[in-house]
């Protein structure tokens, strides 16, 4: 597992959708989404430098979905 099972689908879309509204891609600490995911939600030496240094709010969303999707239980 890479992320912990605080993050699944319906609480990443409610992270996107309240990060969309306050933030157009990094927030007032400099930290991007995936950033910002990745420090929330990672598991503890679990690194994910794909989505950690992803720019794109969209691409980090997909690119977690995709591990969420497909990371073992």
């Amino acid at each position: 597992m890479i992320f912990n099972d605080l993050l699944n689908a319906d609480t990443l879309a409610e992270e996107c959708v309240e990060w969309s509204k306050k933030y157009a891609a990094r927030d007032h600490n400099d930290l991007r989404f995936g950033q910002y995911i990745c420090n929330k939600y990672l598991c503890l030496g679990k690194s994910a430098p794909e989505i950690f240094y992803m720019e794109d709010v969209g691409k980090a969303y997909w690119l977690i979905v995709d591990v969420l999707v497909n990371q073992e239980s």
